[in-house]
């Protein structure tokens, strides 16, 4: 594995000015208050409870199973054993906890999609353990504890398959989303706003994605545009321990920090409430009646 990311991670540093996302650097400024990585599920689980400990079962299980994976390895020891096949799926489950830890750690804001690498890595361990448990224990009790277990797996995936069909297909939104408004009003906004500013450049009010795909114009920020990067590396630097310091400094050795943000045309701004106009207006399920303004920048004319 090392030998195949390192080479990446080497001509990253040199050639882009970092060998690890600058969304790393971003994100660490970015504060929800009193939520953080650690009490997210908290949130999320106010906020859209079924959906959440529906989320959470398989990567219990997988947690569990790796919990119980470690001591019977521990005995099997060097020799082929039955145990030993689930090597792999053991440290795809390790790695989705240390990669909880490490965020936790860092103590950044609970986006939603932070915690899908922990919950797939600890998901597809639990799938394998169960049709490890299921195909090894034919006998007395461990096999009808199995048998529950997959019983259960099989009882959830069905769960599962009510929940999309319930949903609907297409998703007009996410079970568990933290998105200003919904993709299909992100589209229409996005035409609008293309009919206004043409090809010319906006600043973003947070989300781009959907809304730059429709708008077919310039949306920036600071995940977009790295002459932003500058001063939030030195931001960054004055809240670090020396050694921290040192690694940031290390990381980013070769970006140019003279670079500058490219000068904006327009600024989208979210505000509360229903707009003037209907089509700059949305919600979701995460916010409430919000809408778009558009602050025009360009010098006016002599």
């Amino acid at each position: 594995m090392a030998a195949v990311a390192l080479p990446w991670f080497i001509w990253s540093w040199v050639a882009l000015g970092s060998a690890i996302p600058d969304t790393l650097v971003i994100k660490l400024f970015a504060g929800w208050g009193m939520w953080n990585f650690t009490n997210g599920w908290q949130l999320y689980l106010g906020l859209y409870p079924f959906f959440t400990i529906v989320s959470a079962v398989m990567p219990v299980l997988g947690l569990m199973g790796l919990l119980a994976w470690v001591p019977a390895r521990v005995r099997a020891g060097r020799t082929a054993s039955a145990v030993a096949r689930l090597d792999a799926f053991a440290g795809l489950a390790a790695g989705g906890v240390a990669y909880y830890i490490a965020y936790t750690q860092l103590g950044v804001s609970p986006y939603h999609w932070y915690y899908a690498p922990t919950i797939t890595a600890l998901s597809i361990a639990a799938a394998a353990l169960i049709g490890w448990a299921a195909c090894r224990f034919r006998h007395g009790v461990l096999r009808w504890i199995a048998l529950s277990t997959a019983t259960s797996s099989a009882a959830f995936a069905a769960l599962l398959l009510a929940l999309v069909r319930v949903h609907g297909m297409p998703w007009a939104q996410s079970p568990i989303m933290s998105n200003g408004t919904t993709p299909g009003e992100y589209a229409r906004m996005g035409q609008e706003l293309h009919k206004r500013v043409g090809s010319a450049t906006v600043g973003s009010a947070d989300e781009i994605g959907t809304l730059a795909y429709f708008c077919h114009c310039t949306i920036t920020d600071g995940f977009v545009d790295r002459g932003y990067i500058p001063d939030q590396i030195r931001q960054r630097e004055e809240q670090l321990s020396p050694v921290s310091r040192w690694l940031l400094r290390l990381n980013y050795r070769y970006f140019d920090r003279s670079a500058t943000p490219r000068p904006l045309d327009y600024q989208l701004h979210r505000v509360p409430g229903p707009g003037p106009d209907p089509i700059l207006t949305g919600s979701s399920r995460w916010a409430s009646t919000n809408h778009f303004e558009l602050g025009d920048l360009r010098a006016p004319a002599p």
